[in-house]
């Protein structure tokens, strides 16, 4: 008698039965099966190939709005490596790793910030650090020095005023004025400042 083959329903159920979801110990730690009816299941902890989520560096030689960018990505990379799911402990770990030898000491010994404190605290702690070392008038000459240069488009422009607007320190109820009023002198694009001059109450 020959052998029966299986067929595709039970090659089906077989691979079905095999599946298993993992999460992992650390961020360089090994994967554990995750059993049926597991609390943690809702929220898996995953870690994505390095080729797919690249670790963001900080270097110390950062200014405030280069620190603002770089935490931009370190969150997004946070939330897609899941680290936030990680102990405290271990997310400063992660943190640590991609900052370079001058800032590791700055972290270690110039911040007021426990081992334990979550990746948040760190962060506000290190970004309050560069902003007390940094002079605002620079910023605000900047901001006020800009122009649109030869070559770049008004939307490029205005989102470089939007941007370096964010470090001046400016209330929150001027600063709207103050951006319209830099975009208005500082515009190269006569079209656009014409629209904009017929405007009586223009704003953003």
């Amino acid at each position: 008698m020959s052998e029966e083959k299986p067929n595709m329903a039970q090659w089906v159920g077989s691979a079905a039965s095999c599946l298993t979801y993992y999460r992992l110990a650390d961020v360089g730690g090994s994967a554990t099966p995750r059993v049926k009816g597991d609390p943690d299941a809702a929220h898996p902890h995953v870690k994505l190939p390095h080729s797919a989520t690249l670790a963001p560096h900080l270097s110390s030689s950062a200014s405030v709005r280069e620190f603002d960018a770089w935490r931009h990505k370190f969150e997004g990379y946070v939330k897609l490596t899941k680290i936030h799911y990680l102990p405290p402990d271990q997310q400063r770990s992660t943190l640590v790793a991609l900052l370079d030898d001058d800032w590791t000491r700055t972290l270690r010994y110039g911040l007021a910030v426990a081992d334990g404190a979550h990746l948040k605290t760190t962060l506000d702690a290190t970004e309050a650090h560069l902003r007390r070392q940094r002079n605002v008038i620079v910023d605000r000459r900047d901001f006020y020095s800009r122009v649109q240069v030869a070559g770049e488009s008004f939307e490029d422009f205005l989102c470089s005023i939007k941007e370096i607007a964010a470090f001046c320190d400016f209330c929150d109820v001027c600063m709207d004025n103050r951006i319209r009023d830099r975009v208005v002198v500082g515009t190269r694009d006569e079209k656009t400042l014409k629209r904009m001059l017929k405007v009586k109450d223009l704003s953003l």
